[in-house]
């Protein structure tokens, strides 16, 4: 609230320890109000601004519609191999990968030691507990 309305408003009121105004007085409050020309004018620039807020928005979703048809397609010529100049002298994918398979060597028990070795209990393959049964005295 501006200064002035406050001072309107507290001058007002009738009240010390708890302010109140009531209708009557807020009723012969002056309030200062532009010319017409100037409202008008006010209501113009706001309407235009409404309206390139409307286009704003309508161009964001245009802007994600092409981004969700854009990602696809960009996915698409990724695994292709066309968003960037191939080099003829690059070997294709298969040969990498089987040059690969072949330089691997199968790890050893040393680099992966069996559940024994590391000191924990065999697995159950069928995910169950032993349980041992008694027979109860009653």
């Amino acid at each position: 609230m501006s200064p002035a309305g406050q001072s309107l408003l507290v001058g007002g009121s009738n009240a010390v320890a708890q302010p109140n105004v009531n209708a009557t007085t807020i009723s012969q409050f002056l309030i200062p109000v532009p010319r017409l020309a100037e409202q008008q004018e006010i209501v113009r620039r706001v309407e235009g601004l409404f309206a390139l807020a409307d286009q704003l928005g309508q161009q964001l979703a245009q802007a994600r519609a092409q981004v969700e048809k854009l990602t696809p397609s960009l996915l698409a010529k990724a695994f292709r191999g066309q968003l960037v100049i191939q080099d003829p002298k690059d070997e294709p994918a298969s040969v990498l990968l089987e040059r690969i398979r072949k330089e691997r060597k199968p790890p050893t028990k040393e680099e992966f030691p069996t559940p024994a070795q590391q000191g924990l209990p065999k697995p159950n393959p069928q995910g169950r507990r032993k349980a041992t049964l008694r027979k109860s005295d009653k």
